[in-house]
């Protein structure tokens, strides 16, 4: 009975983990949303339940599984790579590395909990960038990142309110706080709000897009602001700064907008200097203290030192998850995460995990620029939204590890840029401000190394 039992059970998971594989292995958007729902749902209710097997497994374990096992399964017939789809690959075998050697010298328990954060980016990356996508498609994926942001907004709004009317409910996100009554969301939420407010201004820049998108910077960025998450700060200024720099539109529309925003901060900014409400003072000392920001440092300079005196093997291929980052700030212990993807990747992958990183973005960034002055590219919003993505994403990663969402827009854009979208045509510009994409089963443009490309008029 028990024997039957067993199998019963076994194949019931199999059942469930084929039908799951091959339903996310249909359309990207599926998978999207599957990824928008546990991140929605999680910021919701702090933390999803998990199930004690020896390690504690949640829902973005599973699903991290089952998207990793659909792009390698993707990527084995993807044909030609191209520098993205590389970088993404080798960045994904220095992860296995460590991983496998992880497991061998600490055990699964300490070494899977250490790689978590890294497994939900990179199998969220491995598998989005192995679709290939046009315009509807990544259409489609940012209204569902749109319909997230409304969620999150809805979040943080009903916290505020449940803050101000001293609800014991506050106690739940009470970890989240600690000091600072506004931020009522973690700093991925905030920046996931970020990006959504600049999804909706390209839109509406753009011109495309239903009307609530076209508004949802009005809702999105001021609470990404006012969640006061230092990080998202400094990348909201380099994004305002990247858009300013841009001609045309752009540039018109963000500064018919400045003069509203700068009489807002002259007649504001007496009232927060002054006023000794105790929120208030929270934006201050969120603005000033630098407590947090030397603690890092020191941290950071104490698990690299220990990093450098580990043995060349260690500096180029890193050492197993499961080392730990033990260091010791003002004589206490601490083990937690170093706060710097940039750190936390270069110990656990080496350099050549760095390495990879950078050159998947940078070469990422590169390949718009080249594309967008020379073609009509299926860029939706535009190719200024994608480009603010990456520079701002890189700003983020100074303090923060990539969480699941970063992983999908990237690896929307890995498969946008893929060369071996020779079973697609991109159209030659025409002056029309939205992108043209057709598909080889429709019509197809050669597109040869002399050909000469007319100036869009």
């Amino acid at each position: 009975m028990n024997l039957l039992l067993s199998i019963v059970t076994w194949a019931s998971v199999a059942a469930l983990t084929a039908g799951s594989a091959w339903i996310l292995a249909r359309r990207a958007t599926y998978g999207a949303a599957m990824v928008l729902l546990l991140f929605v749902t999680d910021a919701a209710i702090v933390q999803l339940p998990g199930v004690e097997l020896g390690l504690w497994i949640y829902p973005q374990d599973v699903l991290s599984i089952l998207l990793a096992l659909v792009g390698v399964l993707r990527f084995l017939n993807c044909g030609r790579l191209g520098a993205q789809r590389l970088a993404v690959v080798a960045l994904v075998l220095m992860f296995l590395t460590s991983l496998g050697r992880g497991f061998v010298t600490f055990g699964a328990k300490l070494a899977g909990n250490e790689c978590r954060s890294d497994t939900y980016f990179l199998a969220g990356l491995l598998y989005f960038a192995s679709f290939t996508y046009d315009q509807k498609t990544v259409a489609k994926i940012v209204r569902q990142w749109m319909l997230a942001a409304s969620a999150l907004v809805l979040v943080a709004l009903f916290r505020w309110t449940a803050t101000l009317l001293g609800l014991s409910i506050v106690s739940m996100w009470s970890d989240i706080v600690v000091g600072f009554p506004f931020r009522v969301l973690n700093s991925r939420d905030a920046f996931f709000l970020l990006t959504a407010a600049l999804l909706s201004f390209h839109i509406r820049v753009s011109g495309q897009g239903t009307r609530w998108q076209r508004c949802m910077v009005y809702a999105a960025l001021p609470i990404a602001i006012l969640l006061q998450h230092r990080t998202v700060w400094i990348c909201a200024c380099v994004a305002v700064f990247l858009l300013a720099c841009r001609p045309g539109r752009i540039r018109k529309r963000l500064f018919a907008i400045a003069p509203a925003v700068v009489l807002a901060g002259v007649l504001v900014a007496p009232l927060l200097v002054s006023s000794r409400d105790p929120w208030v003072e929270t934006y201050k000392d969120a603005a000033y203290n630098s407590g947090t920001l030397e603690w890092r440092i020191e941290g950071w300079q104490q698990v690299v030192s220990n990093h450098l005196s580990a043995g060349p093997v260690a500096l180029i291929i890193g050492q197993p998850y499961g080392t730990g980052f033990l260091r010791f700030i003002d004589r206490l212990a601490e083990d937690s995460s170093p706060h710097n993807n940039y750190v936390q990747l270069s110990l656990r992958t080496g350099l050549i995990g760095l390495f990879c990183l950078l050159a998947l973005y940078l070469t990422s960034l590169r390949r718009i620029t080249q594309l967008s002055s020379r073609l009509q590219v299926p860029l939706y919003p535009d190719a200024s939204f994608w480009r603010i993505l990456l520079i701002i994403n890189l700003v983020y990663f100074l303090t923060y590890s990539p969480a699941p969402d970063q992983a999908l827009l990237m690896g929307v854009l890995v498969g946008l840029l893929r060369p071996a979208n020779r079973k697609m045509a991109f159209v030659l510009r025409s002056g029309s401000p939205t992108s043209s994409f057709v598909s080889a089963d429709r019509k197809f443009v050669a597109l040869r190394n002399d050909l000469v490309l007319p100036r869009a008029r």
